[in-house]
Order: C-alpha cells, then structure tokens, then sequence
C-alpha cells in the first residue's frame, strides 16, 4: 500500500468497500482482522502505513516483476530438482532458464543434457555386461571431493620415492603454470 499513489489507494478502497457491503463478508474479514491482531500484537495493526518508508519500498509495479521472478525462480527450482518419478534433466525448460539466469546456464543445461544421455547410453551398454569405457575430462587444479579423493587414493598406492616425484612435479606444474 505504501508504494501506491493516492489515486491507486482512492480506488482500491472503493473496490474493497463495495465488496464489504455484503455483510457475510464484512463480518468475516471483521473475525480475520481481529484474530490476526490479537496473534501478532507487535504489528502495528492500527497505525498507518506512511507512502514510500520501509525497507525496499517499490513502486507497485516493479513489485508485481519480482513476485513474477520469484515465482520463475520456484518453477525452475522445482524443475531442477527433479524429485518426481521418471525426472530427465529434459524436463527442464530452456527458455525458462535462459529467462530467469541467462544465457550462460541455459549452456550449462545443454551440457548436463549431454552428460545424462551418455551416461544412460553407458548403462544401457552395462546391463549387457559388456564394459563401458567413458571419456571423462576432469579438472583436477580444482578442488573438489571428487579430486581429493582420486589423489589421496593413488598417491596411497605408491611407494615414497614414487610419491615424491609426483609430489614434485604436480608442485613444478603449479609454479610454473
């Protein structure tokens, strides 16, 4: 309310008397009113409001666009996630994503995409038991569980003069670019 003009506040009030006027309504709004303030006493519910205070007041508009983003943002959140029966990262709506993040993760999509398709095709390959070689290029100057884990488990298998090379040249890489 805050952000309307006095104008938009004019109007809506003539719209919400108009809709009081049955009474059954009226006196039920009246019960809602009533049981909201006596459940949160400390919000103010006889004072006020003064146009444009409060945190991050907005004009009506732009608060309509973020509810809207908001909403965009839950839809692909659920979408994402995938927790229903038969979920494929197909299900995933491009346009939404490239709506709501841009045009870098609708990128990002289209790779796991690929990666979803060729693991199903490695599976697929698997349950003949035949073996299943996938190319996989794995950043390993990032650190990552996944990264650690492979280091610490071959490094494991060494013996010291072997480690130490390795040691020394993974540091030789890392100085050296």
């Amino acid at each position: 309310m805050a952000s309307l003009t006095p104008e938009q506040r004019a109007e809506l009030q003539g719209l919400a008397e108009q809709v009081m006027q049955d009474m059954d309504l009226a006196f039920e709004v009246d019960r809602l009113s009533a049981n909201l303030a006596s459940m949160f006493p400390d919000m103010g519910w006889d004072e006020p409001g003064v146009p444009g205070e409060g945190e991050g007041a907005m004009p009506l508009s732009a608060t309509v666009d973020a509810m809207e983003r908001l909403h965009d943002y839950e839809e692909l959140d659920r979408s994402a996630r995938q927790e229903y029966p038969g979920a494929a990262i197909e299900d995933v709506d491009e346009d939404a994503v490239r709506r709501t993040l841009g045009e870098e993760a609708v990128h990002d999509v289209r790779r796991l995409k690929r990666i979803e398709r060729a693991l199903e095709e490695a599976f697929e390959v698997a349950a003949t038991k035949r073996p299943v070689l996938v190319d996989v290029r794995i950043d390993y100057s990032k650190r990552t569980r996944f990264t650690e884990g492979i280091v610490k488990t071959n490094l494991e298998r060494f013996d010291l003069p072997t480690k130490a090379r390795l040691v020394g040249r993974a540091l030789w890489r890392r100085v050296t670019g």
